[in-house]
C-alpha cells in the first residue's frame, strides 16, 4: 500500500515459516535492490543497488527467526519496491521456508502516541504551573532544596513527554529525533 510519513518507518524482514523438522538453521544469501517513488514521479529512484549480506534463519521446535534486511528510518517516498535474489537458493534446506515482508508502523499508531504525548505535555505544564504558582508565595528563603528541584523537574518533565513529536511525525528527520533524545536524557540526568 501506500505510505504515509504518519507511518514514521519501513522496514524489511527475512523470516523462516514453520520447519516440518526440528531443528533446522540455515545462511540465506542475497542481493537486494530497492527503489522508491512519489506520487509526482514518473520513474523510481535506486536506493539500494544489489547490497549483497547473508542472514542467518533458525527453526526450532516450528518456531523461526527473522531477521531485519532494510530499515528506511523515515518515509521518504510513497511507495517503495524491492527484487531480492537468493543467491544460494538450491543449497537451502527447504526454500519454501524463507519469506521476506515489508513492515511499517501503523498510521494509527503514530496518531495515538501524538494524542498521548500532547495529553502528557499539557499535564505536565498545567502541573508546573500550578506548582510555579505555590512556590512562589513563599519567600525565597523559606523554600527548600527539594522543592527547587522539583520545579526544574516538572520542567524538564514537559520535554520528556516529547512536544516536539508533533514536528517528528509532519516532518520527519534526524534532527528532531536528536532533540527528542536530547530532552529524554537530559530528565534522566537529572532525576540522577
Amino acid at each position: 500500500g501506500e505510505l504515509k510519513k504518519m507511518n514514521q518507518l519501513l522496514l524489511l524482514y527475512i523470516f523462516g515459516i514453520e520447519s516440518k523438522s526440528e531443528t533446522v538453521t540455515f545462511d540465506v544469501s542475497m542481493r537486494l535492490w530497492l527503489r522508491g517513488k512519489r506520487k509526482e514521479d514518473t520513474e523510481f529512484d535506486l536506493i539500494i543497488d544489489g547490497r549483497k549480506m547473508t542472514k542467518e534463519i533458525s527453526c526450532e521446535d516450528k518456531e523461526c527467526t527473522q531477521k531485519r534486511v532494510f530499515a528506511e528510518p523515515f518515509i521518504a517516498y510513497d511507495l517503495y519496491d524491492a527484487y531480492i535474489e537468493v543467491e544460494n537458493y538450491h543449497q537451502l534446506p527447504d526454500p519454501s521456508l524463507i519469506h521476506f515482508k515489508f513492515l511499517a508502523v501503523k498510521e494509527y499508531f503514530t496518531k495515538m502516541q501524538l494524542g498521548f504525548k500532547i495529553f502528557y505535555t499539557i499535564l505536565s505544564a498545567v502541573a508546573c504551573w500550578f506548582f510555579k504558582r505555590e512556590i512562589n508565595l513563599l519567600a525565597p528563603r523559606e523554600r527548600s532544596y527539594e522543592q527547587v528541584n522539583i520545579f526544574y523537574l516538572s520542567i524538564l518533565l514537559i520535554f520528556f513527554n516529547d512536544p516536539l513529536f508533533v514536528f517528528n511525525a509532519s516532518t520527519p528527520s534526524f534532527f528532531w529525533s536528536i532533540l527528542s533524545c536530547l530532552f529524554t536524557v537530559l530528565f534522566v540526568i537529572y532525576l540522577l
